[in-house]
């Protein structure tokens, strides 16, 4: 009757509904739908009371909690399938429980493989809500709490706030008169919480496991809490909680990795401010969590061996950022282990280890404190964000003795006494011994690594002396290092702790841990964080962390983000691996060589400067469209470097550069220059040896070369270097340099000088010989040549040297005056007579002057010989020539210089000083043989000038004077 009544009234409550919730029970994929302001779902259908919402399920279920409010829910009696969990989720927007709690905003009793989920509408991360509009101050309430025996229980993407007691409790706690809370009966498995959101709490964020000891029902039967395995605790954001943020106890085979802590033990409760606490009989792996701002300790061990903690990041911590102890565990535990953690600003030691119980007998023993990143060890005040709690201080100390819930300082307290009894008989010299202990520490007494600490506490008699010694002025001079109280405050605030120490690491017994690869700074700004202020302590460039640390068995293969542990030469120091690409580039010998790096990221280059080491760091933040990578003046550019490894290995290939004369023979004092890609050539010079070589190491590109070698030069472009040896070879052509007659073309002319290449005229002059002719090497190149013979000068211009062309010939013009009187040419700044048979002259332009037989100047002007033969026959009919060709003297604004047989190809004025003023043709105007310069643009000043002026190759000056 009872089930067709219950059936019944289901059934008029779903028709009346299904209009308003089909739409969402098709978009949740819901098997069962509860509505908004229910109390209880019950799993146990047929036992169910009248209000309560029951359900048949048997696995793999979904049940959907309706938008809204409800006033709190009790979940009992769900229980499906490892295979097929039953899964309570939101449906139609957000689920917000608590509006009116009688106790505890959820309860979750006697279930089975139940996943209790926010997830159930698209968009909305924390999709159930659990908080207390309102709450009864005669109980202590948290958000959620197990009851009776759960298994295989998941709780994620809630969000959980304002509770007055805990924001999760997952335990049950052992009681007599319940022999299924007790260990005997009794294994909880399979418990993951994660992604959840859990703030402003008035004591744990999360609370996994009981924390109390045995319990003596009668003299007989001695019960003990039950043990939890399998335990999954990760990416749950918890802030400001009122005492621990995260806590597990009796726990085996446990995973707390990736939670965010922050703002923790805001009540700054003794014992209970810890950002995540692992306590008795516990092992577990802690890793990839950052806790950041707390009164108390980081992360806190108390537990029974095989403990990894490693990838952590904690700052910020009132206390120790790791603390650890042993005094619950027995002789020869399994290890502690604590690598990898990046610990800033705590109020005492770094890490702390307290390991009284090791035994350096056993390998599976010996603790290690490896590769962790510690810095600012300091006093100072740790400044907690503002809560939005209304909680109490006074109602969470009150629920600690409330009949319904046992906290955890009571707990701990029972622990203690029970202990105490245990060892009576050695109590008052353990005490002593611990105070003593203590009083050493605090006053920086440091322990010598040979200190043995035996069992029953007793001081080994090697250093009984010292310890008398030192035991005396404890007695005499003990100081108190007891924390102060703080008043308790209803919102954050800026805790000022008393500090003891300042050591990074401290350890009981030194001897029984391995400490490799720490990085301990007094500064964090000379760890280069990226920004420390914000909580970014990932490594830039150059930190002092980075690529120290030794290889460590079991140490983790990826950093807290995930990323690969050794990213550089060697893992670095902390949490975090800076992930770098890197370029490097040795010589063919495997050694460091100089060179700079461009990195280009799309818009602009960055240089970066050569480091000792030949290898080039690159943080992966970064965006690395090019790299350019320049060594000995040549360069290598590849584009999307990165692509697809995480570094570029260059090595330079040698290079010989040989200079060889036209018969192959080496030839000393060659200097070469080479450039690569768009670099200019280099200014430094590497000259040939007596081998006529110089060698080079250049990376594999595409060079030009350059040999300049007597004044010439040749270039060699496009010239690509591989694999292997290159040799880059210049030869020089055996260059004939003569003066031809072109009469006869005997080359039977007057010794000349040859100057060659260069416009100032510096090279050594080489000398024709009788046949008017000299060899030498030259390189292919365009060269100019200054040819003196008879005293005068002649320049040719431009003049191709290469195989085709291994020749330079000056033309001679036999030159003769057909005049009875003396006849003079002007070279070198002198006068000579013209031999009345005439005289062979370099062609190009001379001062010629003529006298009649009475010694009369009847002729000076300057006069172009050239052609096989100039003879002058035709003297001028006026005696009165000018004194010089260019008039008029001294010059204003024009001058003029008459018997030009053409316009010149070239016109350049000097002053004595050798500044050189170029005449522009704008300037000059030819006719009649004559061509004017207009002066008057050009800046002279009053002076002596000299013009040079040259057509077809050949060569005049003339001086002048400017008056204005």
């Amino acid at each position: 009757m009872k089930y067709l009544l219950t059936l019944t009234l289901l059934l008029c409550l779903l028709s009346s509904t299904y209009s308003l919730i089909a739409q969402d029970e098709l978009a949740c994929n819901c098997d069962i739908i509860v509505p908004a302001g229910t109390t209880t779902i019950n799993g146990d259908f047929e036992n169910a009371l009248s209000s309560e919402f029951a359900v048949q399920v048997s696995g793999g279920e979904t049940i959907c909690l309706s938008a809204g409010d409800y006033p709190d829910l009790n979940i009992k009696n769900l229980k499906g399938t490892a295979e097929n969990p039953i899964t309570i989720i939101n449906c139609g927007g957000k689920v917000r429980i608590g509006t009116s709690p009688w106790t505890h905003a959820v309860k979750i009793n006697n279930t089975e493989h139940l996943r209790f989920s926010g997830t159930g509408v698209e968009g909305l991360t924390y999709g159930i809500e659990v908080t207390f509009l309102t709450y009864r101050e005669v109980i202590a309430p948290s958000g959620i709490i197990t009851e009776g025996q759960c298994q295989g229980l998941e709780l994620d993407h809630l969000e959980i706030h304002n509770t007055p007691f805990a924001g999760i409790i997952i335990k049950y706690d052992p009681k007599c008169f319940l022999e299924d809370s007790w260990q005997r009966n009794y294994l909880m498995q399979g418990i993951r919480v994660h992604d959840n959101w859990i703030y402003d709490t008035g004591s744990e964020g999360l609370y996994i496991g009981y924390t109390g000891g045995p319990i003596d029902c009668d003299a007989e039967n001695t019960i003990f809490p039950h043990k939890i395995e399998n335990v999954q605790i990760y990416k749950n954001l918890i802030q400001r909680t009122g005492w621990d943020a995260l806590q597990v106890y009796q726990t085996s085979n446990c995973d707390i990795y990736e939670n965010v802590v922050e703002d923790y033990g805001f009540f700054n409760e003794l014992f209970q401010n810890t950002g995540i606490d692992i306590g008795w009989k516990t092992s577990a792996r802690i890793y990839n969590n950052k806790v950041n701002r707390g009164s108390g300790i980081g992360i806190e061990i108390k537990a029974q061996g095989g403990i990894e903690v490693f990838n952590n990041q904690i700052s910020n911590a009132g206390f120790d950022g790791i603390y650890a102890n042993d005094v619950d565990t027995e002789v020869g535990r399994l290890a502690y282990r604590f690598t990898h953690n990046t610990i800033v600003k705590t109020g005492r030691y770094g890490i702390r280890l307290e390991n009284f119980q090791t035994d350096n007998q056993a390998p599976n023993s010996l603790d290690l404190i490896a590769n962790n990143l510690i810095t600012e060890i300091t006093p100072s005040s740790v400044s907690l964000s503002t809560s939005t709690s209304s909680i109490s201080p006074s109602v969470i100390r009150s629920f600690s003795t409330s009949s319904d819930t046992k906290s955890k300082s009571s707990e701990k307290e029972t622990r203690k006494e029970e202990k105490e009894q245990e060892k009576e008989d050695r109590k008052e010299a353990k005490q002593e011994w611990k105070e003593f202990k203590k009083w050493l520490i605090d006053n920086k007494a440091h322990w010598k690594n040979w200190v043995k600490i035996e069992m029953e506490n007793e001081i080994d008699p090697q250093t009984q002396v010292y310890f008398t010694e030192m035991l005396d002025k404890y007695k005499t001079q003990r100081m108190t290092t007891d924390i102060e109280e703080i008043q308790s405050k209803s919102t954050f605030s800026t805790l000022s702790i008393p500090f003891i120490n300042k050591d990074y690491i401290y350890t009981a017994r030194p001897f029984n841990v391995d400490t490799l690869g720490n990085c301990n700074h007094v500064e964090a700004r000379t760890i280069l964080f990226t920004d420390t202020l914000n909580g970014d302590f990932s490594l830039q460039i150059g930190s002092p962390a980075m690529d120290i640390c030794p290889t460590v068995s079991l140490a983790p293969n990826v950093d807290i983000n995930g990323e690969e542990r050794i990213s550089g030469s060697a893992a670095d120091a902390g949490a975090i691996e800076l992930q770098q690409y890197y370029v490097e580039v040795e010589n063919s010998l495997g050694e460091a060589i100089e060179g700079t790096l461009k990195i280009y990221d799309g818009s602009t280059y960055q240089t970066y400067e050569s480091p000792l080491t030949g290898k080039w760091i690159l943080p992966k933040t970064q965006t690395y469209s090019k790299v350019r990578l320049i060594v000995n003046n040549g360069q290598k550019t590849i584009s999307n470097p990165f692509k697809n490894e995480d570094g570029r290995f260059f090595q330079t290939i040698p290079v010989s550069v040989s200079l060889l004369n036209s018969d192959s023979i080496p030839l000393e004092g060659g200097r070469i220059q080479h450039a690569g890609g768009e670099t200019a050539f280099d200014e430094v010079f590497a000259a040939t040896d007596t081998n006529g070589t110089s060698s080079l190491e250049l990376l594999p590109a595409t060079y030009k070369f350059r040999m300049t070698y007597a004044h010439g030069s040749e270039q060699k472009n496009s010239i690509k270097i591989k694999e292997g040896n290159q040799n880059v070879i210049f030869q020089t052509v055996n260059t004939q340099l003569a003066l031809d007659r072109c009469e006869d073309e005997t080359r039977i002319a007057p010794q000349a000088a040859v100057i060659y290449k260069g416009f100032d005229k510096s090279t050594t002059p080489l000398y024709t010989d009788s046949n008017g002719e000299v060899y030498t090497e030259l390189l292919p190149d365009v060269y100019n040549f200054w040819v003196t013979a008879n005293d005068k000068t002649i320049k040719f211009s431009k003049v191709h040297v290469d195989l085709t062309t291994p020749f330079a010939h000056f033309p001679l013009s036999k030159t003769q005056f057909l005049n009875d009187g003396l006849v003079q040419f002007k070279a070198g700044g002198e006068w000579y007579d013209l031999p009345e048979e005439g005289i062979e002259l370099i062609e190009g332009n001379y001062r010629f002057r003529t006298f009649d037989t009475n010694g009369v100047k009847t002729l000076d002007q300057t006069m172009a010989v050239s052609g096989c033969a100039f003879i002058y026959d035709n003297l001028p009919s006026s005696p009165e020539i000018p004194e010089t060709s260019i008039y008029p003297q001294p010059a204003n604004t024009h001058i003029f210089v008459p018997m030009i047989p053409q316009l010149p190809d070239e016109v350049i004025i000097f002053d004595i000083n050798s500044n050189i003023y170029p005449v522009s043709f704008n300037d000059i105007s030819f006719e009649g043989g004559v061509f004017k310069i207009n002066l008057q643009n050009m800046g002279l000043n009053n002076g002596l000038y000299i013009l040079q002026w040259s057509i077809d190759n050949q060569s005049s000056s003339e001086t002048f004077m400017i008056q204005n």
